[in-house]
């Protein structure tokens, strides 16, 4: 996260939950969005190398992969946070500083960083009961 100023501020995530790359992704933007309220922010512009889930959340893809889906709405309620919320996609390439980041975790001896806070997440920005109202539908 880096501030209008130019100050920046690095968190990391680690899991001790399976999750797939855009699960991932989505439980990174969800993080970020819970600290970026916590810390006052009014305007947050978000970037992401995932072309997927940048579309998605700014409704230009639909999601297929039910997962997905209760993240996206998730998303959608924490940007009202936010006077203003924005996404854009960042090329791997562009974003080495994230990239380098997500590599971090799991590649440190204890799992632990220094000069990073880093947090590990045991369970999913979502609960079961939202996915499973998906998979099962409501009949009367």
């Amino acid at each position: 996260m880096i501030s209008p100023e130019g100050y920046s501020y690095e968190h990391a995530l680690k899991f001790t939950f399976k999750t797939s790359n855009n699960e991932a992704e989505h439980e990174a933007l969800l993080t970020g969005m819970e600290i970026c309220n916590a810390l006052g922010v009014l305007y947050l512009k978000n970037f992401s190398n995932s072309q997927l889930m940048v579309s998605q959340v700014k409704g230009e893809f639909k999601a297929h992969d039910l997962s997905t889906i209760p993240y996206l709405a998730k998303v959608k309620k924490k940007s009202s946070m936010f006077q203003r919320f924005e996404i854009e996609h960042v090329p791997r390439s562009d974003n080495r500083q994230a990239d380098a980041l997500s590599k971090l975790t799991s590649s440190s001896p204890n799992g632990c960083l220094k000069n990073i806070c880093w947090e590990v997440l045991s369970e999913q920005m979502i609960d079961a009961k939202e996915l499973f109202w998906i998979d099962k539908p409501i009949t009367s």
